[in-house]
């Protein structure tokens, strides 16, 4: 492909003929030079750069394939019905994009809130302005990552919840204080001016550590599905200060209840959905319920207070149920879905290919910590370009499977596809080097991680969506 005279014309020999590498270091090269700038205060440059980054055509394609290729929400369509883009339409697509200050209407859909009756507003925009929005907040974010605090979180690329747990935690482990759930007065007469107020019942201070001083008379508060607390200790379980003194006291991170009763909810509707389903179909369904919820909470105190085992024996209770509804008494239910494996004997597993049975993970098995998890450093951006360390902190993540964190460690943070390093927003996908239609087996030395994209492209040109398609025209109904 010809290199254009300036990033900013269009490439017109199509989508599939893009430079994708090329394109992603260009736009990568112009974020960290915003960046630079606005930390430096030099607004000028800065502005200069965004106007060049947001009429860059490298910029426009890429936003462009993030939305329609690697977004979850790639198949939901705006006002316009428009979704799941041929490459053609997408090329068409980013040559239409220009800021023009103007959007058409979002689609407007209601969704339940986890564990409540009732429903918060969603905004669907149409694919045209979900790819300019994207092509915006690639020139706006790394202005904005330059001034943000170092114990800022939210909304914010390479950081997570985690990270706002821990500091937390370190912020209150050597000295009780008080807390304010809803950033009030001042804040009140704040919003008060654009017509918002504080929502009562989410507005509450309280005491970590004593109950007595807390307006409710509970100490503690929930945050981001954790509760975290304060609980007076003896000399022997109390942690000590930076001098060697005894606290009296130690913190502990948990599941706030509300989270605890929503997950067993899933758990529960999952397995009823499943009543009729084989024994297969429900595990399937219930192992990655069981490995994200536990993953998210491994860096707290979840198996210290025995939430964990708490989680397994309700959720033995509804498989007991489901096991005595199909079977209809439970020692039949017991001898048919629940079996030895090592020296455990309650495993809820299969009994298809005794080798390698299919089985239900326990929330028991996760290793938890809360003394293990490295926060971010405050002054650090994935626009500083350090890719190493923000490749290395992907494979740490307490939510990233350990296929995948393994995967990771062992392509040195780098795409195979692409050579590129990893990004924090970018949607991973494990790969067979050689595709199981065309006979590549499961197994370590034939997996790679690839970026989404790079995924698609390399099962296009390997052949083996061509052999899965061929299989299925083949493929007889009895």
């Amino acid at each position: 492909m010809n290199k254009p005279n300036s990033d900013s014309q269009k490439n017109t020999e199509g989508w599939k003929a893009t430079n994708w590498r090329k394109a992603e270091r260009y736009v990568f090269k112009v974020q960290k030079r915003i960046y630079a700038a606005s930390r430096r205060g030099d607004v000028k440059r800065v502005r200069k750069l965004q106007k060049t980054l947001m009429r860059s055509w490298s910029n426009k394609v890429l936003s462009v394939r993030r939305v329609t290729q690697d977004n979850t929400g790639k198949k939901t369509a705006g006002v316009d019905g428009v979704k799941a883009l041929s490459p053609a339409a997408r090329f068409a697509l980013a040559k239409q994009l220009k800021l023009t200050g103007k959007s058409r209407p979002t689609r407007r859909v209601w969704i339940p809130k986890p564990g409540k009756d009732e429903k918060r507003p969603l905004g669907i925009p149409t694919m045209y302005d979900r790819a300019l929005q994207a092509v915006i907040k690639t020139a706006l974010e790394p202005e904005w990552e330059a001034a943000f605090e170092p114990n800022s979180y939210g909304f914010r690329p390479g950081r997570s919840c985690h990270d706002a747990v821990r500091q937390i935690k370190l912020s209150i482990r050597l000295k009780a204080k008080y807390v304010l759930e809803g950033c009030r007065e001042v804040i009140s007469d704040w919003l008060s001016g654009i017509g918002l107020q504080l929502k009562p019942e989410k507005t509450r201070l309280t005491h970590t550590l004593y109950p007595e001083l807390s307006e409710d008379g509970k100490a503690g508060f929930d945050f981001l599905g954790h509760h975290i607390q304060q609980y007076p200790a003896g000399k022997y379980q109390s942690p000590k200060d930076s001098e060697g003194r005894i606290l009296g006291y130690r913190t502990l991170i948990t599941p706030s209840k509300e989270a605890s009763k929503v997950h067993q909810e899933q758990v529960g509707r999952l397995i009823k959905k499943h009543r009729s389903s084989p024994q297969v179909a429900l595990i399937k369904d219930l192992n990655p319920v069981i490995r994200g919820w536990a993953s998210y909470f491994a860096n707290s105190d979840i198996k210290t207070v025995g939430e964990l085992s708490k989680q397994d024996e309700l959720t033995y209770l509804k498989l007991r149920r489901w096991a005595k509804y199909r079977c209809g008494n439970i020692n039949d239910g017991h001898r048919k879905y629940w079996t030895t494996i090592g020296g455990n004997n309650w495993v809820f597993a299969t009994r298809q290919g005794d080798a390698n049975p299919l089985r239900l993970l326990t929330h028991s098995e996760t290793a938890c910590s809360s003394n293990n998890y490295v926060k971010v450093k405050g002054d650090k951006s994935p626009f500083d370009g350090d890719t190493v360390y923000w490749s290395t902190r992907l494979g740490t993540h307490p939510e990233m499977p350990s296929r995948k964190a393994k995967l990771l460690k062992q392509q040195k943070g780098k795409c195979p596809r692409c050579e590129l390093h990893f990004q924090e927003w970018d949607v991973m996908e494990v790969d067979h080097k050689i595709p199981r239609a065309l006979g590549g087996k499961d197994e370590w030395k034939n997996l790679q991680l690839l970026h989404r994209h790079c995924h698609d492209e390399k099962t296009t040109s390997d052949g083996s969506l061509k052999s899965c398609n061929d299989k299925r025209k083949h493929m007889t109904i009895p």
